[in-house]
């Protein structure tokens, strides 16, 4: 029987000890990408040797021992294959707290008394966040979707799934996951990771350009979150509306979002943070570069990884030529160049920080700059679609008359 079917028939029924308000029915959800098969071998391409061998075969231990009736699990696995997995283990090169983690899933797998499935989606869940870190997305993937298969009714384990497809572009198993979850914390009246995962289609259906089914999906999100009384996860849904509304271009309906979500991220400063960088697209694109800029300054104390950095240096500097203060367009350009030509930049953030730092620079009439920003890029460039977007981004240098002049070389 397939993963997916198994996920079909138990979540037929609902968990002992819990008395759901209608009997809903719970989707199966996507266990590879459309259009792949056996994506669990994947694996073997994310790490070295043995090492990818003793992943992929906890992984498939695993999803064998959770697809199979609990019944049944009780001497699944012979002693010889108890011992094949010790001898791998001991050869093992993962970080320890990897391999800590792998020996704890061995041991329970094989022992004679079957464990409680708690245990086992706790220590593949710290694997998944190994994993995540260190952008396995296979590995992240294989053991999220094991500790799901442990527990089908477990919600937050089936949310835990979406979370981790949508961090690595799996949008569609990412959106199906979101489904499952969904009915399962409705089923169970687990409604955090419910109301999360209605946040989590409207994520997915935003980038997938789909702004109409994205408000609707927040909807649901802020509805559910004030049933519940959930003040967090509200604001959360709140910002998601206005962003929604900033991609449709109604920014009228954008501004009043970004009001009430300002009321209710108050005192939250991660809130605060998040509802800045949205705010920002809002104020660049009404040409309200003051505003911007307050909003960059938040921003800019939350911004910990160097692209992140980069990307903030870089609007700072647009924003500023925007408001005509060339002083701070020079202070965050040089930053965000530092930043950029530094060697462990990755080379995706370092091209569009270029195009940034083109923009602004021109913005600002500073030709120079805007030449040298656009070589960069020009640089790294790798495909057809890096040369169209520099195409895009390439702007006519303003005049200190404010009128545009010759255009960037």
């Amino acid at each position: 029987m397939s993963a997916t079917s198994v996920l079909q028939e138990r979540s037929r029924a609902p968990r002992l000890g819990r008395r759901p308000l209608r009997r809903w029915l719970v989707p199966p959800a996507m266990m590879s990408d459309p259009g792949e098969e056996m994506s669990d071998l994947k694996i073997l391409g994310e790490h070295p040797g043995e090492d990818a061998l003793l992943l992929w075969t906890v992984a498939r231990d695993l999803v064998l021992w959770g697809t199979t009736p609990a019944t049944e699990r009780a001497g699944l696995f012979d002693a010889g294959a108890r011992r094949q997995r010790g001898q791998q283990l001991k050869r093992s090169g993962l970080p320890a707290e990897v391999t800590t983690c792998l020996e704890v899933l061995v041991s329970l797998l094989h022992a004679p008394i079957v464990p409680g499935v708690a245990v086992v989606t706790e220590v593949c869940h710290q694997v998944v966040r190994w994993a995540s870190a260190n952008r396995m997305a296979e590995t992240a993937l294989a053991f999220a979707q094991a500790a799901a298969l442990a527990d089908p009714m477990d919600a937050r384990a089936a949310a835990l799934v979406g979370r981790t497809a949508a961090a690595f572009g799996r949008l569609v198993r990412a959106d199906s996951w979101y489904q499952r979850t969904v009915a399962i914390g409705r089923r169970v009246r687990d409604w955090r990771p419910y109301v999360a995962s209605y946040h989590g289609m409207g994520e997915v259906a935003l980038r997938r350009g789909r702004t109409s089914d994205a408000e609707a999906k927040f909807t649901k999100a802020l509805r559910g979150a004030r049933r519940h009384g959930f003040r967090a996860e509200g604001a959360v849904a709140l910002i998601g509306l206005f962003r929604a509304a900033v991609e449709a271009g109604r920014m009228e309906d954008a501004v009043a979002w970004e009001a009430r979500a300002a009321r209710a991220v108050r005192g939250d400063e991660d809130g605060q943070v998040a509802l800045a960088e949205v705010a920002v697209d809002l104020w660049m694109w009404m040409g309200d570069y003051r505003r911007a800029l307050q909003c960059l300054q938040t921003v800019r104390l939350g911004a910990t990884t160097p692209g992140k950095r980069m990307e903030v240096w870089a609007r700072i500097a647009h924003a500023a030529a925007g408001d005509g203060d060339r002083e701070r367009l020079i202070e965050a350009w040089t930053r965000c160049w530092g930043l950029a030509i530094e060697a462990g930049a990755e080379r995706g953030a370092r091209f569009l920080a270029f195009l940034e730092l083109h923009r602004a620079a021109a913005l600002g009439g500073d030709g120079r700059r805007a030449g040298r920003a656009i070589q960069a890029a020009m640089e790294l460039a790798v495909d057809a679609a890096d040369l169209a977007a520099i195409g895009a981004a390439r702007c006519p240098i303003r005049r200190a008359n404010g009128r545009a002049g010759e255009r960037a070389a």
